[in-house]
């Protein structure tokens, strides 16, 4: 009996664990630049370089709190996201969200890019929970997000 207790409650957790897992929602969106991947690079890879490329934000602003290297992004409405950097490469850089007026918690993401023949591919993809809208609202919501910035890229640099 006590074997089929405990199998029974391992069972369950992890099927709890896993279920729970399952809830994030992921979003990846991809576009092909017609720029190299140096002059991409320097259009996207600055840290707020995001204000100068998505028609979105009005002002980024960097800030140091302790370790931590913050942008808080002004969005044309006056809506302010606040964003924690992670992880950088020579080519990608990755954040959470930290604040935001946006139907989301436990948000991280990534930008990168690749080289595709002259060209470059840009990946901009990210994990996070719904709050406030349907897993699928909030994802398209993001997706949308990317894809603006996608096309004001595509714009200045080509595809």
């Amino acid at each position: 009996m006590l074997k089929t207790i405990t199998k029974t409650a391992i069972i369950g957790a992890f099927c709890a664990l896993t279920s729970t897992a399952a809830l994030a929602v992921e979003v990846k969106k991809e576009v092909v630049l017609g720029s190299d991947i140096a002059t991409t690079w320097k259009k996207v890879g600055g840290w707020c370089a995001i204000a100068d490329w998505h028609p979105a934000v009005a002002k980024c602003e960097e800030v140091k709190k302790g370790d931590d290297l913050i942008r808080n992004l002004t969005l044309g409405d006056g809506a302010i996201i606040v964003e924690k950097f992670t992880k950088k490469t020579d080519t990608s850089y990755s954040y959470t969200i930290e604040k935001s007026p946006l139907p989301i918690a436990n948000y991280a993401a990534t930008i990168e890019i690749a080289p595709e023949g002259k060209k470059t591919k840009l990946t901009w993809s990210s994990k996070f929970d719904a709050k406030g809208k349907t897993d699928k609202e909030a994802a398209d919501i993001i997706a949308g997000i990317y894809q603006a910035g996608f096309d004001a890229l595509s714009k200045e640099l080509g595809n």
